[in-house]
Formats: C-alpha cells, sequence, structure tokens
C-alpha cells in the first residue's frame, strides 16, 4: 500500500509540472461608463478613476461623484487638450492626478488643487501656456518631472514654508528630499544663475525656455536629467562639475550654446573643441548649436552620436568615421542645412527619428554593416528623394523606394521627397512601420496587395490628402493610432467583403465600399 501511495504521489507531482494548477482567472476588461461630460471606470475600492472629459466648459468644477461613485483621480490625459478650459476647481476627493492630465490646455489660467491630493503626475500641465497661478497642497507627496514644462506665463506657486516635500527658494521650485531642481521659472529675472550647494540633480525640463544666458552647476550636482536644459534659446554657456558622469539628451535645442566647461576633475566627461564626450564609452554627447563650423569632422575612434547629440546644428557638411557604430535618436534633428550624408561601413544602428527635420536633406546612403534601423529615421525630411543601399544587403532592401527590413519585410521609411500622389506596394510588404508615412500630406491613393498583415501606429499620421486606401482581405491589424481618424471624413476605403479591415471601417465610422 505504501509502496502505491508513493507511486501515486510521484505521479501527481510529475503531471503538476507538466500541467501546472490553472491559473487565477484573467481579469476582465474595464469597462468605460460614461456619464454627462465623463467617461470614468471603477476602481478596485469602489471609487471613480475619471477617464476623459468631453465637455465644452470653459470654467469647470469637477464633480466629487459620478453616478454614485466617488471621483478619486484622473487618469493620464483625463483632460488633455481642452483648449477651451481657462480655470478649474479640482474637488477635495482626489488623490491623484496622472501624466499631462491638464497637458496642452493652453487657455487654462488658473486652478484650484485641494488638501489631500497626493501625487501630482509627470508633465501634469505640460505646455499650459497661460497658466499663471497654481497651488501645491501639503498633502502632496509625489510631484512629477516637468509638471511646469512649457507653462511660460506662470508666475506664482503657492506653497506651504512647511511643505513635506517642496520648497521654493529665491523664487526656483526644489524637491528638498531628494535635493532637485524642478522648475526655474521662465519669468525669472536675470541672466545668470548659479544653481545652490547641494543640490544633486536637475530634474526633467526644469529649464524649459528660460532666458538665461549662462548656468553655473554646484560640485555637488550628480545627475541632468533628460531634458533638463531644453529648447533655452538664449543659453550660451554651462558649467559641467566634476560628479556628473552623464549628459545624454539633458541638453536640447539651446540655439545660443557656444561652449560647455567641464571641470578638471570630471573623469567621466571632456571637452573636445567645444564639443562633449563621454570618455569610457567613446560618446559624442554634444556638439553646442552655435558652433559655426561649416564642416565638423568627429574624431576617430568615436563609437557613438548620442540621443539629440547635433540637434539643431547649422553645419552643412558632416564626416563620420567608421569607428561609429551607433547613431542615437533624434542624434541630427534639425540639421536643416545636410543636403547629403553617408553613412561609412561600421555603423550597426539607426535609432528612431535620428535624421528627423533634416528638410534639406536630399540623399543619403547606408552601409551594408547596419543591422538595426529604428523607427522612420527620416521622419520630416521633406526633401529625401533616394536612399541608397546596396542591392545585396543582408538586412535591408528597397521596395518603391522604401526603406524595407527584409527579415520581416516590414516598410520603415517612405522618403517623403518622392512626392508621389498614387502608391502601390507588391504582396511582399507584409507590415508598415510606426510613423512610416507619417506627414506626408500629398499622398492621395495607397493600394497595398494580399499579403499585408499589419499597419502601426502612427503610420499615416497627418496624410490628411489621403482619398482612397485599399486594404486586403490579409490584414489582421491596424494599430486604432495609425489614420488621423477624424480626419478622414472624405476618405474612401476599399476593403473585401468579411474581412478585418471592414469590421475596423466599421467601428470607426469610415466610408468604405467593397473590393470588386
Amino acid at each position: 500500500m505504501k509502496r502505491f501511495l508513493s507511486i501515486l504521489l510521484l505521479a501527481l507531482l510529475m503531471l503538476s509540472l507538466v500541467c501546472p494548477p490553472a491559473l487565477a482567472e484573467e481579469a476582465e476588461p474595464e469597462t468605460i461608463r460614461v456619464t454627462d461630460d465623463y467617461a470614468y471606470v471603477l476602481k478596485e475600492d469602489g471609487t471613480a478613476e475619471i477617464t476623459q472629459y468631453t465637455g465644452k466648459d470653459k470654467k469647470l468644477k469637477i464633480p466629487s461623484q459620478l453616478e454614485g461613485y466617488t471621483v478619486t483621480s484622473f487618469r493620464d490625459r483625463a483632460f488633455y487638450d481642452q483648449r477651451q478650459l481657462t480655470q478649474v476647481e479640482v474637488p477635495d476627493t482626489v488623490k491623484s492626478m496622472g501624466y499631462e492630465s491638464f497637458g496642452w490646455c493652453v487657455a487654462l489660467t488658473s486652478i484650484t488643487l485641494p488638501e489631500g491630493l497626493e501625487t501630482m503626475g509627470t508633465n501634469m500641465f505640460w505646455y499650459c501656456s497661460k497658466l499663471t497661478k497654481v497651488n501645491i497642497p501639503d498633502s502632496v507627496q509625489k510631484l512629477g518631472e516637468g509638471v511646469f514644462a512649457g507653462c511660460d506665463a506662470l508666475k506664482a506657486i503657492t506653497l506651504s514654508p512647511e511643505h513635506p516635500l517642496l520648497a521654493m527658494v529665491d523664487g526656483v521650485l526644489f524637491n528638498t528630499v531628494d535635493s532637485t531642481l524642478l522648475w526655474y521659472p521662465v519669468s525669472r529675472k536675470g541672466k545668470a544663475y548659479t544653481v545652490p550647494d547641494d543640490t544633486k540633480r536637475i530634474g526633467s525640463d526644469a529649464f524649459t525656455h528660460v532666458k538665461l544666458e549662462s548656468v553655473v552647476l554646484p560640485e555637488s550636482m550628480e545627475e541632468l536629467a533628460d531634458s533638463a536644459f531644453s529648447a533655452c534659446g538664449s543659453l550660451k554657456t554651462i558649467y559641467i562639475p566634476s560628479k556628473v558622469e552623464k549628459l545624454i539628451g539633458a541638453i536640447n535645442s539651446c540655439d545660443s550654446l557656444e561652449s560647455i566647461a567641464i571641470s578638471e576633475k570630471n573623469e567621466s566627461l571632456v571637452s573636445v573643441d567645444g564639443v562633449l564626450f563621454e570618455k569610457a564609452t567613446n560618446t559624442l554627447l554634444l556638439y553646442p548649436v552655435a558652433k559655426k563650423d561649416k564642416t565638423y569632422t568627429i574624431p576617430e575612434g568615436t563609437e557613438v552620436l548620442a540621443k539629440v547629440a547635433f540637434d539643431s546644428a547649422k553645419f552643412t557638411e558632416i564626416v563620420i568615421p567608421e569607428s561609429v557604430r551607433i547613431i542615437g535618436s533624434n542624434a541630427f534633428r534639425f540639421c536643416d542645412r545636410l543636403k547629403t550624408i553617408e553613412i561609412p561601413e561600421g555603423v550597426e544602428q539607426i535609432d528612431s527619428f535620428a535624421f528627423q527635420y533634416c528638410t534639406a536633406l536630399t540623399t543619403i546612403s547606408l552601409p551594408a554593416t547596419l543591422k538595426t534601423v529604428d523607427t522612420n529615421p527620416f521622419l520630416s525630411c521633406e526633401k529625401l528623394a533616394e536612399i541608397v543601399i546596396a542591392e545585396d544587403h543582408p538586412v535591408f532592401t528597397l521596395v518603391n523606394g522604401c526603406l524595407v527590413q527584409r527579415e520581416d519585410m516590414t516598410l520603415i521609411s517612405y522618403p517623403m521627397g518622392l512626392k508621389e500622389k498614387t502608391l502601390e506596394f507588391p504582396p511582399e510588404i507584409r507590415k508598415i512601420g510606426t510613423e512610416a508615412f507619417c506627414r506626408c500630406k500629398g499622398i492621395q491613393e495607397v493600394a497595398f496587395a494580399e499579403g499585408l498583415v499589419e499597419i502601426g501606429e502612427s503610420a499615416f499620421h497627418g496624410c490628411t490628402g489621403l482619398k482612397r486606401v485599399v486594404l486586403p482581405a490579409s490584414l489582421v491589424e491596424i494599430d486604432q493610432m495609425a489614420f488621423d481618424l477624424d480626419k478622414l471624413q472624405n476618405t474612401v476605403f476599399v476593403v473585401v467583403r468579411g474581412s478585418f479591415a471592414e469590421e475596423f471601417c466599421t467601428e470607426n465610422g469610415l466610408h468604405f465600399v467593397y473590393a470588386e
């Protein structure tokens, strides 16, 4: 009997390894409820979270209850782009407000936040350009970075001197717990600013649009967050102390920047002819926008061109050595005087939007060593008419002039300079990548053959001239943001009866006809 039980237990153990116990049932998709001017969901605690405001009020008093449920939070972008809002009062039941919850409310001048609010999400008032005053309650325990980025009219933040997290120091907002400078007001007077001693970090978008000409960081400084200095049009010089080890993406679109001074004690960063490098990784971090070279030759030995490294640079020619392996995202963004560029053998990776808004660029050549190309690197290159690549390239090919990845036949980029009104693609094309045709306003007709299975996010964003789109029966996925759905009332979609494309058109109220 014991032997039988042992065998039975062993069998059950083996069975459990092959067929593990049933997992808990997947949670049902949340239900979006709609009432009056609000959409909301019920949270696990039985309270309501506003997901979207659809009303048209200019002066808005947000209700504390929706259909009997207490409102305790706003989801990301809940009031995003409500351009008519001028004043807002938030009820005292609200504890949390998400990412960009009031982003791009460009007419908003004032908002009253309640005592009891605990979380203010990242970029919460992103580019609320007319916001003049705001209060931050003592109850706030978490303030996301970039909360006031683009709030150029903001002059007054009401903040208790006893606030447990935040402090105003000479008109500048700090997180006192982690010694971070969070926001420098655009309206603050003065051309130079010395960051206070003991400050360890500059937060994201902390200095967006400021009119300073010079900034000195203290020796206590350890980190500059992404876009810490963004679009600082007057900034000419900045001093980087010894403890700062990385600066990727921290300084961008500062059109007057002439030089970057580095502490002699800094073991990680170095300035070479005014250009900033990271020693250990041989990374070119930042080329000052106001540097006056017509031609710039990247030093041999450089391996990485960092994110936004050459953002808005004014040279007309760039020489890239064969030592370079990676070109980072937006590395050459707004280099609007570059007409041609040759990517040398050795480059293996080009990240998303690497050449975005190189509006004079007409031709670009890609090497045989190239292995990875991220989201459309040539977005908004209006004159780009030719991508040069070897016919036997192992990873990429050209189809109708478009850059295509061979492995899964994903169309990555359509050169805007081709200016075709009618496009037809062969069955070899299986996927349309993210933003592949983005902002190509001149395209009027697009026809995809059987074989296409997926159209990615924002693939045709900004293609407002579309009149006719042929979608095959093979399609099984169209990203909800693939087209500007609200601008295609006059566009005819040609679909196969009973296909996924027909279902997509029906669900989104698009005009369609059946293929013959």
